[in-house]
């Protein structure tokens, strides 16, 4: 630890304070948000189990359409392209 002291205003304590715990409350709805999602996809796989449905080709499906990289995806990963067609079929 430096044994440098730093000198702050009672005002940019208050910034500091404010600044700490506005990111604290973002990190906390993240948290929140990504236990949402980890159960949804763990429901997902458990209620179409039988279907053959991996985690891992649900997760692949998730990045896919997250990322919209459909294309650069199916250029590397020909086998999922059929199932994904099936599940977001195209609209025209």
């Amino acid at each position: 630890m430096s044994d440098e002291v730093i000198s702050l205003s009672p005002n940019d304590l208050s910034k500091i304070n404010r600044i700490i715990r506005e990111i604290s409350e973002q990190k906390t709805k993240i948290e929140i948000l990504n236990e949402s999602i980890k159960d949804a996809k763990k429901a997902t796989v458990d209620d179409l189990k039988e279907s053959g449905l991996t985690a891992s080709r649900l997760n692949s499906m998730i990045k896919i359409y997250h990322d919209n990289s459909k294309q650069e995806y199916f250029d590397e990963q020909s086998d999922l392209e059929a199932l994904y067609e099936n599940v977001f079929p195209i609209k025209g």
